[in-house]
C-alpha cells in the first residue's frame, strides 16, 4: 500500500535549509552515547543537593519555613526526580511526532528538516535511555501528572500541524532546559546532575534552535487570521508549562514526611506559584524565552 504525501502548508526558504544543514552536520560530528556520557561507575552522591536551595519550589514561602533542613533537602532531590520524569516524558513522545511527520510529509520536506527530524528523534531515544538510567542509579520516583497542560493538545497526535508540533516541543523544551541550567549548573550541585544536564544542554541547543527558526519563518508568512489562532493555542501551553515548571503539585504524595500542601489544594499552590520568590526567579529564568515569545506574538508576560 503507498502512503498518501501531504503538502507542508507552508514553505521554507534555501537560507533556512543552509542553517538546519549546520545542525545536521554538528549533531553527525558530536553525539551522545549513553555508555560514555557520564562517569556512571562514581554514582550518585545524595548527600549532596542536587540543585539551589532557592530555586526550590515552595523556597521563599511559608512552606519551606516548615521543614527541617533533611525535609528540604529530600524535597530537592525529589523535585529533580520530577523535572527527569518530565523529559523523560516528553522525549518518549517526540520521536513518535516528528518520525509521524517525515512519513506523512515525506516528499514535500526539505532534505535537511527530513534528515534533521531523524536526528532529533535518535537524539530524544538516547536521552530518554540516560534519564532512566539516572533515575535508577539514584532511586528517584517518576512524577507525573494527569492534569498536565499539554494533555489535551496531545490526545491526537495525526491532527497537529507539523509546525505546532515544531512549536509544542520547543515551548516543552526550552522551558525546561533554562529550568534545568539555571537550578544546576553552579559549584557545589551534585557532580553527575550537574553533568547529566550540561551534556543534555549540548545536544538541545541544537533542538532549541531547530525550532525558532522553522516557527520564526512561519509567523513571517503566516495571515492574521493564522497568526491569532497559533498565539491563542500556545499562550496557555506556555502558561501551563510554566506553572508545572514552577510547581507540581503531586510531590508531597512522594515525601517520607507530611507536606504542608496537598495536591488538591488550589489555593496553597496558586499561592506558591505566585509567590514573590517565585515571580521573580521565573522572571530571571525565562527571560531569554519570553522575548522570544513576544516576538512571535505568543507572550504570556
Amino acid at each position: 500500500m503507498q502512503v498518501a504525501q501531504q503538502t507542508v502548508p507552508f514553505q521554507f526558504s534555501t537560507a533556512i535549509g543552509k542553517f538546519i544543514g549546520t545542525l545536521v552536520n554538528s549533531s553527525n560530528r558530536s553525539s551522545m552515547e549513553v555508555d560514555s556520557v557520564l562517569p556512571w561507575s562514581k554514582g550518585i552522591e545524595k548527600s549532596m543537593a542536587p540543585k539551589r536551595a532557592e530555586h526550590c519550589w515552595i523556597y521563599g514561602t511559608k512552606y519551606w519555613d516548615m521543614l527541617t533542613p533533611e525535609q528540604r533537602h529530600e524535597l530537592m532531590w525529589l523535585e529533580t526526580g520530577r523535572d527527569i520524569t518530565a523529559f523523560i516524558k516528553l522525549e518518549r513522545f517526540l520521536p513518535v511526532l516528528y518520525v509521524g511527520f517525515i512519513n506523512r510529509y515525506r516528499n514535500a520536506l526539505f532534505k535537511e528538516i527530513y534528515d534533521y527530524m531523524l536526528i532529533f528523534s535518535k537524539e530524544e531515544i538516547v536521552h530518554t535511555m540516560m534519564f532512566r538510567r539516572f533515575m535508577k542509579l539514584g532511586n528517584l520516583p517518576f512524577i507525573q501528572d494527569a492534569e498536565s497542560p499539554s494533555k489535551s493538545f496531545l490526545e491526537d497526535i495525526s491532527s497537529i500541524p507539523p509546525i505546532y508540533g515544531v512549536m509544542f516541543t520547543l515551548v516543552v523544551e526550552w522551558a525546561a532546559e533554562l529550568n534545568a541550567l539555571m537550578c544546576t549548573q553552579y559549584e557545589g550541585c551534585e557532580p553527575l546532575t550537574k553533568k547529566m544536564f550540561y551534556e543534555h544542554h549540548l545536544e538541545e541547543v541544537r533542538h532549541i534552535a531547530f525550532g525558532k527558526r522553522l516557527v520564526e519563518s512561519y509567523i513571517g508568512q503566516a495571515s492574521s487570521d493564522d497568526r491569532i489562532k497559533f498565539s491563542a493555542t500556545f499562550r496557555p501551553i506556555v502558561e501551563g508549562v510554566y506553572n508545572e515548571i514552577t510547581y507540581n503539585r503531586l510531590i508531597g504524595q512522594f515525601t517520607s514526611f507530611n507536606f504542608p500542601i496537598g495536591p488538591d489544594d488550589r489555593e496553597a499552590i496558586a499561592e506558591v506559584r505566585n509567590s514573590e520568590h517565585n515571580q521573580k526567579i521565573n522572571k530571571i529564568k525565562f527571560k531569554e524565552m519570553n522575548k522570544w515569545l513576544a516576538e512571535v506574538e505568543c507572550d504570556v508576560i
